[in-house]
């Protein structure tokens, strides 16, 4: 009975061959163009970590530097925005603004000389974001006397006076995406986008008729950003 159980079944294999061999070659497009935003957290846990990022800018810019030692010569578009974007209808008392109509916060905006920054800091020239291209004579926007690096720390300063509850999706999504006029030019079709988070916290984004940071609202529990947003905030659709 176990024996009758088995058989090999038919199998059949198509011979190998080739029907048909094309070769085709495509040009390589560099992209020298690049849009770098950084979302700096200017909540009042952070000032330790922007001290971080600001010693290591110049590693930052080193492998641009040296790209342009061998003649490739990256053409950036370099914008700070912090994750202060207000904190639904109310605010809270911990630096939160409410984010209704008027708006609450920075709301996204390009950040031209941080709260924190040196008082001898000077802006980019004729807007809110640096330009900078590298090439043999270097094409930029920078201030007279003020280099890429001190330009760049100058807008990173943003402090930790900003409100708890951190936005920090709602303001990448606002700064490139909501036709904020400090913003304008800073977003080209033609580049590639690179988005930095620098922030030790969980993203408390939130609608601005949100009552989720209301004080009044026992019902949600303590007043901070994680029971509150984990167990009360999250919306799956």
């Amino acid at each position: 009975l176990a024996l009758s159980g088995c058989f090999e079944p038919p199998l059949s294999f198509a011979p190998p061959g080739v029907q048909q061999q094309s070769s085709y070659s495509f040009p390589l497009t560099t992209r020298e163009k690049v849009d770098i935003l950084f979302l700096v957290d200017n909540s009042n846990s952070m000032d330790s970590m922007q001290g971080e990022l600001k010693r290591r800018f110049p590693q930052f810019f080193k492998p641009f530097e040296d790209l342009a030692a061998k003649g490739t010569y990256a053409d950036l578009h370099i914008g700070v925005v912090t994750s202060d974007y207000g904190a639904g209808a109310s605010g809270v008392a911990n630096s939160c603004t409410a984010s209704g109509p008027s708006g609450g916060g920075d709301q996204g905006r390009l950040i031209a000389i941080g709260k924190k920054a040196d008082p001898a800091c000077k802006r980019p020239v004729g807007g809110n974001f640096i330009r900078y291209r590298f090439g043999e004579s270097p094409e930029h926007n920078l201030p007279d006397r003020q280099g890429l690096v001190e330009t760049f720390t100058c807008m990173a300063s943003v402090g930790s006076s900003g409100c708890g509850f951190e936005h920090p999706l709602e303001s990448v999504y606002a700064a490139l995406h909501n036709q904020i006029a400090e913003n304008a030019g800073f977003l080209r079709d033609d580049a590639i986008l690179v988005v930095v988070f620098v922030t030790n916290e969980d993203d408390a984004s939130a609608p601005p008729d949100s009552d989720v940071f209301d004080r009044n609202h026992p019902e949600y529990g303590y007043l901070s950003s994680y029971p509150r947003q984990t167990r009360f905030a999250v919306m799956c659709g």
